[in-house]
């Protein structure tokens, strides 16, 4: 599993050093996730990304953008019973390979707006919780990516994909953008368990 996924990224590198003629970008900022299992209330988990990708332009005004990102979202969810506060602390990790196609407009030679769209290819790292109570040294730790842990209904997949949407703006050598994503596929889980996964995020970074 673990050489696949070496592969994948491998891979992406590639095609962005590939591209040596167009604009490369290194970018990083905030995130925010929010997970949705079946009707229950959904939780949310901020978190940061960072990570380079490189604009392949097809003509003028329109292009093509892979890239290679690493997100974590981290949340302690915290519950009062009877008095005692419960923790629910979870932590995911995953390999992002957005693919978007961007139309752009210029605002002058150096400097444009442009909106993308197009799949993001994610690769799960390590997806872990830590439950305990206050004043217990007791923890119970789960790792959704090895069943020795969790049961086969919780073990999460390591390859899902998301549509990704937003805009940007350049500014001579600034780049900013804003935008969401959504599972494309509506399964988090190796079995069917209907969950949903959002993202909405805002990055800022350089062009060179």
């Amino acid at each position: 599993m673990k050489k696949s996924i070496k592969t994948l990224i491998l891979t992406a590198l590639l095609v962005m050093a590939g591209s040596l003629s167009a604009q490369s970008l290194i970018n990083g900022g905030f995130d925010y996730m929010q997970l949705r299992v079946g009707d229950n209330k959904p939780a949310n988990y901020p978190g940061f990304h960072v990570g380079a990708a490189t604009n392949v332009a097809l003509s003028k005004h329109i292009g093509v953008t892979p890239g290679i990102f690493f997100s974590r979202h981290t949340a302690d969810n915290k519950t009062a019973v009877a008095g005692i506060t419960h923790h629910s602390k979870y932590t995911e990790s995953t390999v992002n390979i957005p693919v978007l196609p961007n139309v752009r407009l210029y605002l002058s030679e150096i400097s444009y707006f442009y909106i993308f769209a197009g799949p993001e290819f994610n690769i799960g790292v390590s997806a872990k919780s830590d439950n305990w109570v206050d004043g217990l040294d007791a923890h119970l730790e789960k790792n959704y990516y090895d069943d020795k842990t969790v049961s086969a209904s919780e073990e999460m997949r390591r390859y899902n994909i998301s549509i990704m949407f937003g805009v940007g703006f350049k500014l001579d050598f600034v780049n900013i953008t804003l935008g969401a994503t959504g599972n494309l596929f509506n399964q988090h889980y190796k079995n069917d368990i209907d969950q949903k996964a959002y993202r909405a995020f805002v990055s800022a970074g350089f062009v060179f």
